[in-house]
């Protein structure tokens, strides 16, 4: 890699990293108050894969997804359409603890498809993801990729 590849890769991952980072700040105690949960959701995006972060964290990009499939199949992980004409993500989901998580994953509207130890298969309603990544037994989220078979 050249030297402005390099500075390139430092530059993003700079960006993703203060994206992530935690408040310092104590959220107010008061609900409704702007800086209420500010400091919960920095810590769960930390769990979130970068990719699947960058679109929850930008709704004109979200709005798109919803409007046209075609910008649905350029992302690096899949998105389908629920039953609901909502929008489902296949995810892999690192956890300490695979029957709360499967708990809340089904509580947010979504569902599980296999387990193996503390991972887990499952689909979550895009929007809901963040919510599923706050619990603390939750260690990483990954949109799953699309499989392609060369010829």
């Amino acid at each position: 890699m050249n030297v402005s590849g390099r500075l390139g890769c430092g530059i993003l991952a700079a960006v993703l990293s203060a994206s992530c980072a935690v408040d310092p700040r104590p959220s107010s105690p008061q609900s409704g108050s702007p800086q209420s949960g500010a400091v919960e959701t920095r810590v769960s995006d930390g769990k979130i894969a970068a990719s699947l972060l960058l679109v929850l964290n930008n709704p004109d990009q979200m709005k798109q997804l919803q409007n046209d499939p075609a910008a649905r199949r350029r992302l690096p992980f899949v998105v389908e359409e629920a039953a609901g004409g909502g929008m489902v993500v296949p995810v892999f989901i690192e956890t300490k603890d695979a029957g709360r998580t499967t708990i809340a994953v089904r509580a947010a509207g979504g569902t599980t498809s296999s387990s193996a130890g503390n991972h887990l298969i499952a689909r979550i309603p895009i929007e809901k993801i963040k919510g599923v990544a706050a619990n603390d037994e939750v260690v990483r989220i990954e949109g799953s990729g699309m499989a392609t078979m060369n010829q």
